[in-house]
């Protein structure tokens, strides 16, 4: 699980001046990003250990929200003093989902998206992390498990991503 330690920002802030405040306390070293994969045959049920954070415009275009300044692209998108009720309407998240027909991951919502693989239409897909610890659906003899990805240059980014907003 990601643990983030910040501070709530002001209110009247924008997203941007919310994400140098945020900035300024850094990430806790409880940070941990998984790698999942069958430990027989290596399939990858997710590229991603996690959903990605996308807005919706006025014109019902979705825009992907990169980590660690998802905010500033929404507020490119709906303004700096969104409503709450707004932010609640046009922020979802994608996640990967894997397809048992052709083994190919595709980036859906699973809340709003049909659940059908964008490479070869088939009905066949389920989020990536609902594998976790199963049986492999392609060789069916291994098992997909986890192991912890460094993330020792995290620190390093978020300083450099600090100082060049700051």
């Amino acid at each position: 699980m990601t643990n983030m330690n910040f501070r709530e920002p002001e209110k009247d802030k924008t997203f941007g001046e919310a994400v140098n405040e945020i900035g300024k306390t850094g990430v806790s070293k409880n940070l941990e990003l998984l790698d999942w994969a069958c430990e027989n045959c290596g399939l990858v049920p997710l590229k991603f250990d996690g959903r990605r954070m996308y807005v919706i415009d006025d014109n019902n275009l979705r825009h992907r929200c990169s980590h660690l300044l998802e905010y500033l692209e929404v507020e490119k998108h709906l303004g700096p003093h969104a409503s709450d009720q707004l932010l609640e309407e046009r922020i979802r998240y994608y996640e990967d989902c894997l397809c048992s027909s052709c083994f190919e991951i595709s980036l859906l919502d699973p809340d709003k998206d049909p659940m059908v693989c964008l490479k070869c239409g088939e009905g066949q897909i389920r989020r990536g992390i609902e594998m976790a610890n199963q049986a492999c659906p392609r060789c069916q003899d291994g098992r997909i498990t986890s192991k912890p990805r460094d993330m020792s240059f995290i620190e390093e980014i978020t300083w450099s991503i600090h100082s060049k907003i700051a």
